[in-house]
């Protein structure tokens, strides 16, 4: 068993942060503290690998102190090799699947139980998600900085700077030709989002994301606590985004057209 103590200075104050690594299994503490404005990297032109990452239990997005992490699944439509990373309410990160580089190639359309074992501990709150990254192809360069990703999560170790959510760095690896999607889904700790049905009429074909989401439907049931709805979707073959103020209303559903 291995203790990792890491104190902050760029908070107003310090605090520890803890987390034990027993195998996969792990205890986090964290502050309270508000969520920080989430950043999409998204591929220049529609992707062709469609993915899908989803919770065992349904949509249950809202966990409380002393809960193990939502388990997930995920699937690929072609052979690809997957990283997924859990993203804090401070918008750091660690790598949770694979465990090792070999397990990182997956088969087209098979699902994948991410048995990596996390609990809530302490009294923050707050949104935090799971992110999904899948790539045709790895060259060398791309796995240099996937080993630097394990160092980091062999001791559950949390980065601020993450390189596949760095627009200039996805942005290099389509210049190298590597093909790549991304998706995730969100999850709320000692807080109780809005539900809402987001209904899109889309004109110009899928897939779009919503809030960083990879959607390849026409029916989406998000969950958020403020804020607004982030549409990315693609017309005539660049990428475009629209901004709506959804959730200062008081609808239980919202009607988006695209474009």
């Amino acid at each position: 068993m291995v203790i990792k103590l890491k104190i902050r200075k760029s908070l107003a104050f310090s605090y520890i942060f803890l987390a034990v690594n027993f195998y996969s299994f792990g205890f986090l503490i964290l502050p309270s503290e508000e969520i920080r404005e989430e950043v999409f990297a998204l591929p220049a032109c529609p992707p062709y690998i469609q993915i899908d990452l989803m919770f065992t239990d349904g949509h249950n997005p809202s966990y409380s102190d002393g809960c193990s992490f939502p388990k997930i699944l995920f699937r690929v439509s072609d052979n690809s090799y997957v990283f997924i990373f859990h993203t804090d309410i401070e918008g750091e990160s660690v790598l949770v699947w694979p465990e090792n580089f070999e397990k990182a190639y997956v088969s087209s359309d098979e699902i994948i139980l991410v048995k990596k074992n996390l609990f809530f501990f302490g009294d923050y709150f707050g949104k935090e998600n799971f992110s999904m990254f899948s790539f045709d192809k790895i060259d060398d360069i791309l796995v240099d900085d996937i080993h630097w990703l394990f160092k980091k999560a062999e001791f559950i170790e949390y980065i601020d700077n993450l390189p596949f959510l760095n627009e200039f760095y996805m942005a290099d690896l389509e210049k190298r030709n590597i093909k790549w999607n991304r998706t995730k889904i969100d999850f709320f700790y000692n807080c109780i989002p809005k539900e809402k049905l987001v209904m899109i009429d889309n004109k110009t074909g899928f897939p779009f994301y919503l809030n960083g989401k990879f959607i390849n439907s026409a029916c989406e049931s998000i969950y958020e606590e403020e804020g607004v709805l982030i549409v990315d979707y693609y017309f005539e073959n660049s990428l475009k985004r629209k901004i709506i103020n959804s959730f200062e209303n008081s609808k239980t559903y919202e009607l988006i057209e695209i474009p």
